[in-house]
This record gives structure tokens, C-alpha cells and sequence, in this order.
């Protein structure tokens, strides 16, 4: 998305896997000597995606995926079978031969074809008890009813596609969540290292202050009560102090989980923040969205499955009628004994070859309670998929109105920003005159703290409006399903 894009736009591959590699060395430096980082946006997102602990379990989840689709289609391919067994028995010495041994060998191949044609073959080698026997058979099976067809037999296969598709979405999801997560908590970490640097600087100020009061009250230009104005002003700023520490401690503790940090690290981010100034098109995203969004394309996704679902359940009501063809041969034969041993009986040596063709046509009708069921089968598969496209309209509609919302949002943030912009150079401007009038006397203490606390409200209110813009473009990156993008960053699959 072009407009999205502008908020990176030195956010290039190179200097990705550059700060990456950056972010990595002086992270793992710190943590072995308890040391402070600095860390900017980009490295954090570049951080995360290695070490996020959401994202490594999503790779590790499309290892089994894959295997998924890989079985899938492995059951339209070739499938040998070999099987192999043997047995020795120790017989009396009464007996010629001392051992008797039986094995048996059977290899064999079958095949599902994608149009519902089953081939298989089987070939066994056996001997027991010096007889010996060879057997080959091939069976052709084409159904001519039910499970008929190349859309019926490879809609197993479109499943696993349509999941593999569906997983892929989920990384992508995964990452694009973690992106989000990052780019929120790095902005509050940074907001809340900013109001602490801000009470700080009050409260220096505060002191500065105490001290020339302190020094006109000595010299009897002021009143002694008036002091304890300024030892208030300086007590609460104290106070605020330790609560502005516990907020970048409890942020600082949310980021280090995001970027799979150890806590002992102390993450120091940038003052500046880099507002740039992006006018989303509403009529474009509407589009964007639609295109790109993870949850309605697997919406979509699921309604593809859903009359595959129909269409399988229609397929298993129909008559079971099947045509197979089968030629087989069998080959046996016994090797007799020294028939002049009077002591055993042996039978005479023997050979037989026996040929079995036949073709054979199966008839199986759902009658009774199988019948219903499948009927209840077809009825329940028929309204999920008219549920799922009632969802999906839904969905749609939902989608379109939160682009319009946010579109909407972005404007007011922009719009909040100038004023509150505009708001703290006025209170600057009133403070500075307050600061004039109160080195003359013309005003009271009173007054200067009120312009000073009203001057740090002004400040906040500024930041926080920058944050909260910042925050609703990362979430409506992320609604339109385009943040990877954005981030330049490629998905391994």
C-alpha cells in the first residue's frame, strides 16, 4: 500500500537485516554485562520477528503443515507395501529332514488415481513344510456412482491446498500481530521514558526555583510562607517521579517479552519521535482490505470447503456401484523325500498352476437409518455453507465499516496533533511571560506553578496524541492485513 509505506520508507531490506544484526550483538552484550541498549523502532521489529517467542512457534508449527499437504498428496502417487516373515522349527530326529522353515515374501503397489481409478498389485513367494507357492494378482476398481469423478476423488487434496493456504495465513497473521504488539509497546515504553525525563526536568526546575526564593526571603523579598509553596511543588514532583519510574519498568518489562529479551536488560529508546503525515484513501482501502485481509480470505477460504463439504455429503448418499477386474495366477508346487526310507511317509513330488481372471460388478444401497443420515449429512453440510456466506456478508460489511472508522480516526489524530501543537507554544508563551513577571514580583508563586503544571499537561497532551496516531496507523496497517509489507519483511513458508 503506497500510502502505508511512507511511514517507513528508509525502512529498506538491507537495513533490516543490518540493524537486525545490530540489534542482536548489542543485546546479547548487555545481557552478559547488565548493560543499557539503545534501540530504535526498527531494530525492535527486526528483533522480534527472530526472537518473539509467538513467531518461533508458529515456524515450528509450519513443519508439521507441511507434511500435511505432503501426505496429501502423496496418496495420489505409487504406494509399494513389502512385507516379509520367517519361521524355523527344530523337528524330532526321527524325521530326514532335521529343520523346517516357512518364510513368506510380499511385495505389492497400489495407486489411487485422481479420477477415482484404483490399481493395485500383489505378488507373494511362501514355503511351509517343502511346499512352495507363487502368487500374482492385479485388480483394476473404478466407482460408477459413488465416489465417481475427478472432483469427488481430489477434493481431499484441495482440502489440504486450501489448509496449507490457511496456515500460510496464519504465520503471516502471527507476524503481523507480533509487528503490532512491538510498535504499541515500543510507544508506550518511549512515552513513559519521555514523561519521566519531563518530571525530572520540572523538578529541577522546581528546585532552581526554591533556591531564589529561599535567597529573597533572605534578602526580604519575600514572605517565609511562601516557601512552602515551592516545597510542595518540589515534594510532588518527587512523588511523581517514583510513579513515572514504575511505568517504564512495567513497559520496559512488556517490550523485553515482545522482543524475547532478558528482563535485566535496560532498554533506552530515541526522545524524537517522527511523526509523518499520512492521509489514508478510503475508497483504496476499502479495496486493500478486501484483498489482503487474513481473516475474510480465510473466510473465503472456508466457504470453498463448505461446498466441498456439500458436495461430498451428496456423494455419499448416491448407490455404492463399483466394477472391478482381477487376473490372477498361482503357482505351487511340492518337493517329496527319499521314498525308500520305509521309516516316513513322503508325498510325491508335485506342480499345479492355477489362473483366476474375473470381473465383478457391487451394488450397495443405503436403506433404512444409513439413508437418513445421509440425508441429516447433506441438510447440515447445506446450512453451514449458507451460514458461512451469511458470515461472510457480515464480515464484509464489518470490514468496510472499520476502514471508514479508522480512515476517520487517522484524520481527527492528525487534526489533534496541530492543536495540541499549537496549544503548547501558547502555555510556552504564557509561561515565559510568567517567569518574567514573577522575577519583577508581579505575580505569585502560585501562578507559576500553575503555568508550569499546566505547560507539562500541554506536553503530555502533545505526546500522547502522537502516540495514539502513531498506534491507530500500526492497527490499521494491521486491519488491512498489509504491515508485512509495509516492513518490508519476507516470510519464510
Amino acid at each position: 500500500m503506497a500510502f502505508m509505506n511512507r511511514i517507513h520508507q528508509q525502512f529498506k531490506v538491507v537495513l533490516c537485516a543490518v540493524t537486525f544484526l545490530f540489534a542482536m550483538f548489542f543485546s546479547v552484550t548487555a545481557v552478559a554485562k547488565g548493560k543499557q541498549i539503545s534501540l530504535t523502532l526498527q531494530e525492535a521489529v527486526a528483533f522480534a520477528l527472530k526472537n518473539n517467542a509467538d513467531v518461533k512457534s508458529a515456524y515450528l508449527q509450519r513443519i508439521l503443515d507441511k507434511f500435511n499437504l505432503k501426505l496429501a498428496k502423496e496418496n495420489y502417487r505409487i504406494q509399494p507395501s513389502f512385507s516379509f516373515n520367517t519361521i524355523t522349527t527344530k523337528l524330532p530326529r526321527a524325521f530326514a529332514d532335521a529343520d523346517d522353515r516357512a518364510f513368506g515374501v510380499t511385495p505389492g503397489l497400489t495407486w489411487n488415481t485422481p479420477y477415482s481409478t484404483q490399481f493395485s498389485f500383489s505378488w507373494s513367494n511362501t514355503l511351509n513344510n517343502g511346499a512352495y507357492g507363487n502368487a500374482e494378482s492385479f485388480t483394476v476398481t473404478q466407482p460408477l456412482l459413488k465416489g465417481f469423478g475427478k472432483t469427488i476423488a481430489e477434493a481431499p487434496l484441495n482440502d489440504a491446498l486450501d489448509a496449507e493456504i490457511r496456515a500460510k495465513m496464519n504465520l503471516r497473521q502471527t507476524l503481523i500481530n507480533t509487528i503490532t504488539t512491538v510498535i504499541t509497546d515500543y510507544h508506550a515504553l518511549q512515552q513513559a521514558q519521555m514523561s519521566l525525563r519531563n518530571v525530572q526536568r520540572t523538578l529541577k526546575n522546581n528546585k532552581i526555583h526554591l533556591q531564589q526564593d529561599q535567597l529573597r526571603v533572605k534578602a526580604g523579598e519575600l514572605a517565609r510562607t511562601e516557601l512552602s509553596q515551592d516545597k510542595y511543588q518540589v515534594a510532588q514532583q518527587q512523588v511523581q517521579i517514583g510513579s513515572s519510574k514504575n511505568l517504564v519498568k512495567d513497559a520496559q518489562l512488556k517490550l523485553s517479552d515482545d522482543l524475547g529479551l532478558d528482563h535485566l536488560v535496560k532498554l533506552v529508546l530515541p526522545t524524537k519521535m517522527v511523526v509523518p503525515s499520512v492521509q489514508p484513501n478510503r475508497k483504496l482501502s476499502e479495496k486493500i482490505i478486501l484483498a489482503n485481509n487474513i481473516s475474510y480470505q480465510q473466510a473465503i477460504l472456508g466457504i470453498k470447503q463448505a461446498k466441498r463439504s456439500l458436495l461430498l455429503a451428496k456423494d455419499n448418499a448416491r448407490w455404492n456401484l463399483s466394477l472391478s477386474a482381477t487376473a490372477g495366477r498361482q503357482d505351487s508346487s511340492f518337493v517329496g523325500g527319499d521314498e525308500t526310507n520305509p521309516n516316513i511317509n513322503y508325498r510325491p513330488s508335485s506342480h499345479s498352476v492355477v489362473t483366476d481372471n474375473q470381473i465383478q460388478l457391487s451394488l450397495s444401497i443405503p436403506l433404512g437409518k444409513e439413508r437418513l443420515q445421509n440425508k441429516q449429512a447433506i441438510a447440515q453440510a447445506r446450512i453451514t455453507l449458507k451460514d458461512d456466506q451469511i458470515k461472510l456478508a457480515q464480515q464484509r460489511l464489518s470490514l468496510v465499516n472499520q476502514v471508514d472508522d479508522q480512515v476517520q480516526r487517522i484524520k481527527e489524530d492528525l487534526i489533534n496533533i496541530h492543536l495540541a501543537e499549537k496549544a503548547l507554544q501558547l502555555q510556552k508563551q504564557t509561561l515565559e511571560a510568567t517567569k518574567i513577571k514573577i522575577a519583577y514580583g508581579m505575580t505569585s508563586n502560585f501562578e507559576w506553578f500553575s503555568q508550569q503544571n499546566a505547560y507539562e499537561s500541554a506536553e503530555q497532551t502533545l505526546m500522547q496524541n502522537k502516540m495514539t496516531y502513531l498506534n491507530d496507523l500500526a492497527q490499521f496497517d494491521s486491519l488491512l492485513g498489509t504491515t508485512l509489507n509495509t516492513w518490508h519483511v519476507k516470510v519464510k513458508y
